[in-house]
């Protein structure tokens, strides 16, 4: 089972650090046209962001995310909420898998379902297209991998590095 999480780790895909503790005013160092000084540490937060997978469209990928950003930004406390109930600390050694986080599709035909189930949160705004909604829906389902976690487990542990090594590099250079 994969989760969705945020967490203040360095290895996750969006952290937030919890602040610049012997740096003031980062911000101004950063952005020159930061002008007002962050006096409180909360205002002195910094958000990271890895990218999830290289083989994605980096221009699709960045423009949701930013969406979400946005999101989180007009929708503040409903954002805190769902950061309240989905955050993964640090100093946990494994996972808590009894905290109910949402979880993460298992193969391409379940995120093009998913995609399909959300997609009007895409398409507000003019941002992605119906269009390009539905293009990238058919290409994950194209991929007829619903059982792949099934045929992984029943293969030698040669087989499946193969497998896994063929799946990672077949679109490497398709976007």
């Amino acid at each position: 089972m994969e989760t969705v999480c945020w967490s203040d780790s360095p290895n996750t895909a969006i952290r937030v650090p919890s602040a610049w503790t012997k740096v003031n005013n980062i911000a101004q160092l950063i952005n020159p046209q930061q002008t007002e000084s962050l006096k409180t540490r909360e205002e002195r937060k910094v958000v990271e962001l890895r990218s999830p997978d290289g083989s994605s469209n980096s221009h699709l990928l960045l423009a949701a995310i930013t969406m979400a950003a946005l999101w989180g930004l007009t929708n503040q406390d409903m954002a805190l909420d769902i950061c309240d109930n989905s955050m993964m600390t640090s100093s946990s050694l494994s996972p808590d898998y009894s905290l109910d986080f949402d979880e993460m599709a298992t193969s391409c035909a379940e995120a093009s379902e998913m995609l399909l189930r959300v997609r009007s949160l895409y398409e507000k705004d003019g941002v992605f297209p119906a269009e390009v909604i539905s293009h990238i829906a058919k290409v994950l389902e194209n991929y007829n991998d619903r059982d792949l976690m099934t045929r992984l487990a029943g293969m030698t542990d040669l087989e499946r590095a193969k497998e896994i090594n063929r799946i990672l590099h077949r679109d490497i250079h398709k976007h």
